[in-house]
């Protein structure tokens, strides 16, 4: 029989001859671990089955003098003892469910190399929380990663083209994400069930952006929808999105949605069931809305029009009443001065206009008392963010003060700042 027996320098030594049994060789290590193997058409050889101890496992590059190149379809399927496996750079594909449900595989280190994870290749491995993933990667399979439910973060190398469908389903502790420029496909419910997800990180180069199910694909499917239900705090909507498609933050935890003046149409229950979401602003550019989309939004409060109301509502299915904000009892829409087709309600809830003003002409303007401060007047009730930068060139906003106009006025004020080469200040919404 051929052994592998481990050298000083830690690389593999095999010596003695194969044993071939059926369509698969076989090689028993030194420890009495052994591999089956087949042959592939060009020489080089596939992975097809492992027997041990030890359970910490590092493949061999080459057996006999011949490469390593696959791991087989389920090679290492079922091994509930593996703990931990290294894959070496002579690998260029691991096959189908070649690791599934390998339920105590805590690490596994994919050097660089390989090229290809097929369909299922870790599902299940439900405590794998240590996981490499080389740079030399191009496509993660179908449910590649499927319940590691253990897997805490994932960078996805730039060179990954295609992210299956389901690839990192129910990854129950996965928080964050990265995705490449190179990435230009990722299938239906990609990260469904994520529900500890904070971050799906695009890179700005890449014009892939949240569609149906829970998944990314490319710009030329126009939509968005179906974001993880995990997703919590600030979420800003790509600007190439035209379209923001039914249930797309459905039951997320996100408080606040950046709408980009790209998007013409928001469709049923977009943002049903967002039972954090604070306050959210509508651009001019969107035009038809669907019925229910801020349904059940219990802390929603303001929703700010930018445009004319709109008037063009589009059913879906018969999931909710043709109300936008069906069973919210606080919400109140707010419109701009100028824009119209607003009355004092608007889809059954409270319309009110928004038109806070700095007043320049009365006594409170300027340096008292070593503060310098103004009035702002405007609609009573309506709330507003007081914010302050300043390098109009290059500004960054920081918010001062978030109040409401109670009465109608309100009067800001902080301390003077002399040797400051400028301050500037502007009114906006929550």
């Amino acid at each position: 029989m051929k052994s592998i027996i481990p050298t000083i320098s830690g690389l593999l030594l095999l010596i003695g001859p194969a044993v071939v049994q059926g369509q698969y060789a076989y090689i028993t290590n030194a420890d009495g671990s052994s591999y089956a193997y087949s042959t592939n058409a060009d020489g080089s050889l596939a992975i097809e089955g492992y027997s041990g101890p030890p359970w910490s496992v590092t493949i061999p590059a080459h057996i006999n003098g011949a490469t390593v190149t696959i791991i087989g379809a389920g090679a290492f399927a079922d091994m509930a003892n593996l703990t931990a496996v290294t894959i070496p750079g002579s690998v260029n594909s691991i096959g189908y469910s070649a690791f599934y449900f390998c339920p105590n595989l805590t690490n596994a280190t994919l050097l660089n190399g390989i090229t290809n994870l097929e369909g299922g290749s870790f599902a299940e491995c439900y405590n794998l929380s240590a996981l490499t993933i080389p740079n030399t990667l191009t496509s993660i399979g179908d449910l590649a990663f499927h319940q590691c439910q253990n897997l805490p973060s994932v960078t996805i190398p730039n060179g990954v083209t295609s992210i299956g469908y389901g690839a990192f389903w129910d990854c129950t502790s996965l928080t964050n994400v990265l995705i490449p420029a190179s990435v230009v496909s990722i299938g239906v419910q990609a990260f469904c069930y994520c529900t500890n997800m904070s971050a799906i990180i695009v890179d700005p180069g890449n014009p892939i952006f949240f569609s149906q199910d829970g998944v990314l694909f490319n710009e030329n499917q126009s939509n968005l929808v179906q974001y993880p239900s995990g997703l919590n705090g600030e979420y800003n909507i790509p600007g190439s999105v035209s379209n923001i498609e039914a249930f797309a933050f459905t039951g997320s935890g996100v408080s606040n949605v950046t709408i980009p003046g790209s998007v013409t149409s928001i469709a049923e229950g977009a943002f049903s069931g967002c039972h954090m979401l604070n306050n959210t602003t509508i651009p001019a550019s969107v035009t038809t809305l669907g019925d229910g989309i801020f349904a059940y939004c219990a802390n929603l409060s303001g929703v700010f029009f930018h445009g004319n109301a709109p008037t063009n509502f589009v059913s879906g299915p018969v999931l909710f009443p043709p109300k936008l904000f069906y069973n919210d009892t606080n919400t109140t829409a707010y419109y701009l001065p100028g824009t119209t087709g607003w009355g004092s309600t608007y889809q059954e809830i409270p319309a009110v206009l928004w038109n806070p003003l700095i007043q320049t002409g009365d006594g409170n303007f300027g340096v008292q008392n070593n503060q310098f401060g103004f009035d702002i007047k405007g609609t009573a009730a309506i709330p507003i963010v007081v914010e302050g930068c300043t390098n109009l060139a290059n500004p960054v906003w920081t918010a001062l003060t978030n109040v409401t106009l109670t009465n109608g006025l309100f009067h800001f004020s902080e301390p003077a700042q002399p040797a400051s080469a400028g301050r500037f200040y502007r009114i906006g919404s929550p």
